[in-house]
């Protein structure tokens, strides 16, 4: 699979960037904002979108499912459509990912004289 950003525009750069910034790939992130924009969606008109197969579309899912961004309809197995979580889940996890970061950030200077003493 070759990395690209398939969803271009300026409306939609900011979400790209935030994506990648918690962690995810250029297919991921590229997934999760057309999910955001289609609705519910089977996954053949996503490989279609993607321009991946389907097996492939599966696995990019599994990625997501990594970060809780992502759940199927309740019909039935043949029939499930894919669905992401809405951004302001996405918002949350970035704050949390930012207020992890900044505790380290506290802690690793708390001990930058301790650690420049040795």
């Amino acid at each position: 699979m070759e990395n690209q950003q398939i969803i271009t525009g300026n409306e939609f750069q900011n979400v790209y960037t935030s994506l990648k910034e918690l962690g995810l790939t250029d297919y991921e992130a590229n997934l999760y904002i057309i999910s955001v924009k289609l609705g519910p969606t089977p996954i053949k008109k996503l490989a279609e979108i993607l321009q991946i197969s389907r097996p492939n579309v599966y696995k990019v899912i599994k990625g997501l499912e990594k970060y809780g961004l992502t759940k199927f309809s309740d019909k039935e197995k043949f029939s499930r459509n894919f669905i992401v979580e809405p951004p302001t889940i996405v918002l949350e996890k970035l704050r949390e990912k930012r207020e992890k970061l900044a505790e380290i950030d506290r802690n690793y200077t708390v001990n930058l004289p301790e650690l420049l003493a040795q």
